[in-house]
């Protein structure tokens, strides 16, 4: 058997859906794939109102097993046909949560596989994820657990160049400063920089000169200046 090292920031393991109370929603202006399993399941059911919705706004690609189709937007709103009046999803309403495609059923959750590690994140693009990092003082903490399973994930180990930027990036993010807006720009300085120069093997030197640049300017507290 082997141990997998399961890693999550405190904000994402408390990560909750809303709904309506939300200050925006995440049915709105974006691809959304259906599995195939999803796809038959909305064209088949029982319910008139998803079934009709379905055949209306479904449009059947067959791509692959998890892109079998795609949401059509309303015109009018650019909204999934399937949200109701309650800006609530009517398949979870009618169906159930386990009738969701596992695109709508996993967002805006997220996991970086490798070999014997799962980082798992929530992203920032759903508005109530950003409010838990932003108001939270420990929204970074990193819970780790050890899941137990027969074999290693099918993915390559990571690197310790990935692991180097990982810790400037945690390092960053737990600095002192007079507000989190300042630590999550310094990290985007730094990845900025990063993207610029390419190869990051070929830069370690420079990235983590630029790094401590950003950190002394963290902590001297010009960092937006």
């Amino acid at each position: 058997m082997k141990e997998i090292l399961v890693t999550e920031p405190k904000f994402a393991s408390e990560f909750s859906c809303i709904g309506s109370d939300c200050r925006e929603h995440c049915c709105q202006g974006w691809t959304i794939n259906l599995d195939k399993a999803s796809v038959r399941r909305y064209l088949k059911s029982k319910d008139f109102t998803i079934r009709k919705i379905a055949q209306d706004a479904i449009n059947v690609t067959k791509k692959d097993e998890g892109r079998w189709g795609e949401i059509i937007f309303s015109e009018e709103t650019n909204n999934c046909p399937f949200m109701d009046s309650e800006r609530l999803c009517s398949v979870h309403t009618k169906l159930g949560g386990a009738a969701l495609s596992h695109t709508c059923s996993t967002y805006p959750r997220g996991a970086r596989t490798y070999k014997n590690e799962i980082e798992k994140y929530v992203s920032l693009s759903c508005p109530e994820a950003t409010r838990l990092l932003l108001t939270d003082p420990e929204a970074m903490l990193m819970y780790q657990t050890i899941n137990i399973q027969p074999v290693f994930n099918s993915a390559s180990t990571k690197s310790d160049v990935q692991k180097v930027v990982h810790l400037f990036c945690m390092s960053l993010l737990s600095a002192n400063s007079d507000s989190i807006e300042a630590n999550l720009y310094a990290i985007v300085k730094l990845l900025l920089f990063i993207e610029k120069v390419g190869s990051v093997e070929d830069n370690i030197q420079a990235i983590e000169n630029m790094y401590v640049n950003v950190s002394n300017s963290l902590s001297n507290g010009d960092i937006e200046r």
